[in-house]
């Protein structure tokens, strides 16, 4: 995943839970975004997040933690 592309999910991510009303809200509205945005199909989990900031990539995987959410996204 290029730099420019991680950054742009995780602007899409902190955008949904600005608008968000609730976990399920917030999940599709980033997939509703990512899929906009990138196309593809995405899987996305939020959890509570539990540790501080920070965030892991790999391929086509991204983990972030932002506010009290610990969010996942995958690109199928």
């Amino acid at each position: 995943m290029s730099p420019q592309i991680q950054e742009g999910i995780i602007e899409i991510i902190q955008n949904a839970i600005a608008e968000g009303t609730d976990d399920e809200d917030i999940k599709s509205i980033i997939i509703d975004e990512l899929t906009r945005n990138y196309g593809g199909t995405w899987w996305v989990n939020i959890t509570p997040k539990t540790e501080s900031h920070g965030s892991m990539t790999m391929g086509g995987f991204l983990s972030i933690k932002i506010d009290k959410y610990a969010i996942s996204v995958i690109q199928k």
